[in-house]
């Protein structure tokens, strides 16, 4: 008697063979494709050292050739003069990029920038600069005027003026003068180029 459906002359095949076999080529061909698109499509992430090349740039003045993340962050700055006490709202900018091996970290030095990190971001953190040149103490702090991803940054030489007196003595932030002096507090801005 002649069979009316072609199926039945074939070999009876396991049906659960056949999907576990399809889906062990479907999963295979998957793993290897997001593999190869990950490994040529993405950079290594910099180390902490490129957070010392950041803050070596700011402090230059400018920054360019490393994609980054730039946020401003408010501070109390309290300033002695004379005897009297002043608080002036100024702020920190914090300039960071993804980067790997990066420590639980903010450099400890007198500069207006210094490094730092928090274990899975690196780059540089802006603090106060001080300058006296015998007649006058310029205080200076950084604020953004731009804030997320930039490519290039410039800062400002100069500043806006936030406060200026005159003094025979006074302390900010650590560093203290005695002497007829002038005061400037001043705003410097970093921004894009």
């Amino acid at each position: 008697m002649k069979n009316k459906y072609f199926f039945t002359l074939l070999p009876i095949v396991d049906l659960r063979i056949v999907l576990l076999v399809l889906a062990l080529a479907v999963a295979s061909t998957l793993a290897l494709y997001a593999y190869r698109s990950s490994v040529l499509s993405s950079k290594p992430l910099p180390g902490y050292e490129a957070a010392l090349a950041v803050r070596d740039a700011l402090t230059a003045g400018r920054l360019s050739g490393l994609e980054v993340h730039v946020s401003q962050v408010p501070m109390l700055l309290n300033i002695t003069v004379d005897g009297r006490e002043y608080v002036v709202q100024a702020s920190r900018v914090l300039v960071c990029f993804r980067a790997r091996g990066a420590p639980v970290y903010e450099e400890p030095s007198a500069r207006p920038w210094r490094s730092w990190g928090n274990g899975t971001h690196a780059g540089a953190v802006s603090w106060i600069g001080v300058r006296d040149d015998g007649s006058t103490v310029h205080v200076y702090f950084y604020s953004a005027s731009i804030t997320g991803k930039a490519s290039s940054l410039c800062v400002s030489s100069q500043g806006n003026a936030v406060l200026t007196l005159a003094s025979k003595q006074g302390c900010v932030s650590g560093y203290c003068w005695s002497g007829a002096r002038s005061l400037i507090v001043l705003r410097r801005v970093v921004g894009s180029c």
